[in-house]
């Protein structure tokens, strides 16, 4: 959305969240192994974040997963998303809600379903995510990670 406009933003959105949700709920139920959407949504975030069309570099893997995870646990996911939404109100960085989300996707999915495989995908999914994120954590530490909106002017001095 920096980059393109808010319109082309939105439309590689929904389609980084459709490319998710199809590999879970579309490609996987061609196989009959139990656990074919939990590695169809892996293989579906791990292309993104190192697509061998771009030299195995990539997106982060924040819009696949949260459609990966959309269709493998949705309550979870709706959390992660409020979350989400909340750092980015709070702090206006895209970086901080993803991170933020990351997290409490894994604490939602370890709280609310009891099936490891899926908790443990969660995990390594949401440690992918954070880790990709790894310039934008140094960014945000030192002060100078991007935000979105308008840009705020420098304070200005009030005559004593």
């Amino acid at each position: 959305m920096r980059v393109l406009g808010w319109k082309l933003g939105v439309i590689a959105l929904a389609g980084d969240i459709s490319k998710g949700v199809l590999a879970v709920l579309l490609f996987a139920r061609i196989s009959d192994w139990a656990h074919a959407p939990l590695a169809c949504g892996v293989a579906a975030v791990v292309g993104h974040t190192a697509s061998v069309f771009v030299r195995f570099r990539g997106g982060k893997g924040v819009a696949t997963g949260a459609g990966v995870f959309l269709a493998l646990a949705p309550i979870p996911t709706l959390i992660a998303a409020t979350v989400f939404a909340l750092l980015l109100a709070l702090t206006r960085m895209v970086s901080a809600g993803s991170i933020s989300a990351a997290v409490a996707l894994t604490i939602a999915v370890y709280a609310l379903d009891p099936h490891w495989p899926l908790r443990v995908v969660t995990a390594l999914v949401a440690a992918l995510v954070i880790w990709r994120h790894r310039s934008n954590i140094q960014r945000i530490l030192t002060g100078r990670e991007n935000r979105i909106g308008p840009k705020r002017p420098p304070p200005t001095e009030s005559p004593d």
